[in-house]
């Protein structure tokens, strides 16, 4: 093509806040039915475009995020942008968990930290399951085996409680967090220390089923000990 034929070309306008307005109208959409790779795609196109234009309209207080998403909730609770969040969640969806815990890597409050956490706990899960190995106690070099495996399964867990203890002593924990935190010590089968956290994420999130379930489990178990 030559330099006269591309002058004639008519390119489409781009306009930046359009785009955005397009994207977020897309995403709920998409998530209504439940075309969870194209809602992908299009929160990582929401946060490309809103990633340079960030802007902090409190200076006083960096973690005052705003890029002009509205999700109901506000950039402290969230604890990131509107637009990483989005990003990171579509990633949780589709249970790419490292990718999501990733982005929201400096995420220290909010529904980003619970997030972040949360899909460690998942992945630490996953990864188990996907390492899992029957091991037969007959002999000597089975049981180390056994042993060796138990500590490696444990140390994601490990990892999690310092950070989510750590955590604590700087701010309190979110209900959300609080239940993460009761899911940790769970599977650490510290029993007696996860039951308080539980009873904390009930009460500060009371239609949290899960965690119910779990409190009543552990309710039941203690009763009959």
């Amino acid at each position: 093509m030559s330099f006269d034929e591309q002058r004639d070309v008519n390119y489409l306008p781009f306009d930046p806040k359009t785009v955005v307005i397009d994207l977020q109208k897309a995403i709920p959409e998409l998530d209504l039915v439940g075309l969870v790779h194209s809602r992908k795609w299009c929160c990582e196109m929401l946060q490309c475009i809103t990633l340079g234009s960030v802007t902090n309209d409190n200076e006083n207080n960096e973690d005052e995020i705003e890029d002009g998403i509205n999700l109901n909730v506000t950039a402290r609770e969230l604890g990131t942008s509107s637009s990483l969040y989005l990003m990171a969640k579509s990633y949780f969806d589709l249970r790419e968990y490292t990718r999501c815990a990733h982005h929201l890597r400096n995420c220290t409050n909010g529904y980003g930290f619970f997030l972040r956490l949360y899909a460690l706990y998942l992945d630490g899960l996953k990864h188990r399951c996907d390492d899992f190995v029957d091991v037969f106690p007959d002999t000597a070099s089975n049981q180390r085996q056994a042993t060796t495996k138990a500590s490696l399964d444990n140390a994601w867990l490990i990892r999690l409680r310092t950070e989510l203890t750590t955590s604590e002593k700087n701010q309190p924990l979110n209900g959300y967090s609080c239940y993460v935190y009761a899911l940790v010590l769970k599977r650490l089968g510290l029993l007696n220390e996860a039951l308080p956290y539980f009873v904390r994420t009930v009460k500060a999130v009371p239609h949290l089923w899960s965690a119910w379930e779990d409190l009543v489990t552990l309710i039941d178990s203690e009763q009959k000990s």
